[in-house]
Order: C-alpha cells, then sequence, then structure tokens
C-alpha cells in the first residue's frame, strides 16, 4: 500500500522549483552546448542537472527554509519529484531532442544547392507548416545574428503544431513503461543502482541537523573532490590555456605493443573515468566483473588467435 508521504512529492511548491530548475537548466545548456562548445552534460542519464538541483535544494535552499521553520523545509519526496522531472526534460533540451529536432525542421534548406538539387527534388513535398521557409530566419539559426533576437513570429506556429506529436510520443514512452514495469520490478526483481544515489543525497536530515548523513559523510565530500579538481584544472585549461591539464583520458597503451602477436590488440587505452567507477560501484558484483572481464578476454582472444596463426582473412 502507498504511504502517504510518498504521495506527497507532487506540491505545489515543488512543481514550480521544478519548472523554474527546467527553465533555467535549458538555458543553461543552450549556453554550455551551443555558445561556448562545452561537453554535453544533459544527454547522459542520469542528467547532471537533476544531481545538481539536489544538491542546491540540500546544501542551500532548505538549510535556508530550515532556519527560518524546519516544517516548511522540503520533504525528500519533494526533491526526488524535482530530480525525476529535471533527468527527463535535461536531455529533451539538449542533443536528446531539440538540438536534432530543430535543425531538421529548417535543415532541407539551408543545405539546398544547386548541385544536390534539393529544391526540385523534395521542397515541393515539405508541407508549409513543417518549419520556418524564410531564408534569413534560416540563416540566423546556423550562423547566428548579434543581437537580432529570436524570431519567434516564424518560429511560434510550427513548433506549436509540432508540440501534440512530441507530447504523443514522450505519452507513448510513458506507456511502454508501465508495460515493462512489472517484468523489471515484479519478476526480474532489477535493483536499479541508479537510483540509490538521489535517494541517499534526499533522505530527510535528523531533527536539529541541517544536512542528512550523506551531505555529512568526510569520505563522501573525499570522493567528491576528486573529479571536481581533475574536470576543473582541465575545464579552465580549455578556456585559460596557461592553467595546467592533467592527462588522464584515452592515453594509448597499443603503441608500446608493435610486434606479433601484441599489436592483435588493436587500439587500447587506459582512462581513468571518476562517474564510471561511481556508476560501478553501484552495480551487483557480478555486472561489474562482466563488463571488465569480456573486454580482456576479448583482447586475449585477439592476441591468442594471432599467435596461433588464427586470423580473420
Amino acid at each position: 500500500m502507498q504511504t502517504q508521504d510518498s504521495r506527497s512529492g507532487l506540491t505545489v511548491r515543488a512543481f514550480l522549483l521544478a519548472m523554474i530548475a527546467t527553465v533555467i537548466m535549458a538555458f543553461w545548456t543552450q549556453h554550455s552546448e551551443l555558445v561556448i562548445d562545452s561537453p554535453s552534460f544533459n544527454s547522459i542519464h542520469p542528467s547532471v542537472a537533476g544531481f545538481f538541483a539536489v544538491i542546491v535544494i540540500s546544501l542551500f535552499i532548505n538549510p535556508a527554509i530550515k532556519a527560518i521553520r524546519a516544517s516548511w523545509a522540503l520533504k525528500q519526496s519533494e526533491m526526488l519529484l524535482i530530480y525525476s522531472i529535471l533527468i527527463v526534460t535535461g536531455p529533451v533540451v539538449s542533443i536528446g531532442g531539440v538540438h536534432f529536432f530543430l535543425p531538421t525542421l529548417i535543415a532541407p534548406y539551408y543545405y539546398a544547392t544547386p548541385e544536390n538539387e534539393y529544391a526540385e527534388l523534395f521542397h515541393h513535398a515539405i508541407p508549409s507548416w513543417f518549419g520556418p521557409k524564410d531564408a534569413e530566419v534560416i540563416r540566423q539559426f546556423y550562423e547566428s545574428s548579434e543581437g537580432m533576437g529570436v524570431p519567434w513570429d516564424a518560429w511560434i506556429k510550427p513548433l506549436a503544431l509540432w508540440t501534440p506529436f512530441l507530447l504523443a510520443v514522450y505519452f507513448i514512452f510513458l506507456c511502454m513503461n508501465v508495460i515493462i514495469r512489472r517484468q523489471w520490478t515484479d519478476r526480474e526483481k532489477l535493483t536499479f543502482p541508479l537510483v540509490y544515489l538521489p535517494l541517499e543525497m534526499t533522505k530527510d536530515a535528523a531533527p536539529r541537523q541541517l544536512y542528512n548523513t550523506f551531505f555529512r559523510n568526510g569520505l563522501m565530500w573525499v570522493g567528491f573532490l576528486i573529479p571536481v579538481i581533475l574536470h576543473g584544472l582541465n575545464g579552465l585549461h580549455n578556456y585559460i590555456p596557461s592553467v595546467p591539464a592533467i592527462q588522464y583520458k584515452n592515453i594509448n597503451i597499443s603503441r608500446y605493443f608493435t610486434d606479433r602477436p601484441w599489436n592483435a590488440m588493436g587500439y587500447t587505452t587506459i582512462s581513468f573515468y571518476p562517474s564510471v567507477i561511481g556508476i560501478s560501484y553501484l552495480l551487483t558484483l557480478d555486472v561489474a566483473f562482466s563488463c571488465g572481464f569480456f573486454y580482456m578476454f576479448t583482447k586475449t582472444e585477439a592476441i591468442m588467435g594471432t599467435a596461433l596463426g588464427w586470423t580473420g582473412s
């Protein structure tokens, strides 16, 4: 039976905070990924924006509210609602959604040339409502025009017409989730390891405590600082070259194995990914072991096959 706490997540304040966070995330994503060409942080799952919102709420917003009145603080169910909304909308406003959808509406016109004959071949088959057709609007979308702003009069109609279709697509996704939920949760008893982290981060703090046990764990903060320092230095290096960078990804070791049969391993790199280490910690032992073992097994097979004269030719 569903508890009262699990039903209380959808509150007005939680929904409003989720909507505000979604708008901020959308603008942040476009500026980060399209303007300054930063690596995509919303195309992965779970979306970084969801964790960022939970961290901001847990470390700053909730303590400030508790200082006024403890009963006003956001509950775990409310923070999980905000997190759930952001991890769904995050990829939509990134390369998992609008970064592919919007260019598709006008790409046939922008890339049309006399050589490829796009105009003659299929422009006549594109409905008038499909997307903007004004040449200057299309040029501004791809090439930008400083200070011109968004020509909403050209975009509002196609976006309004496409919205019901997109909502229907996402509704189908929700229906598919409902269909497969029973198989995964009730029959196969999947553990869903990625759920553990937001659950721990959003736990209610003990009485007279500003933070829960997760944020008061010193070892957690040590693990938190390692990727922050690594990514922070390398991120600063991209914009300020005088800041030293630390190379810890894609270190090619196959260049040291050029003789047969060792060169059969092919292109092989060593990388240090804190996120992968964190996810592996949450995985079950058999799944984590299988990922590493079978990668090494594949390389070993190639080397042994070459040593014994078994090749793909």
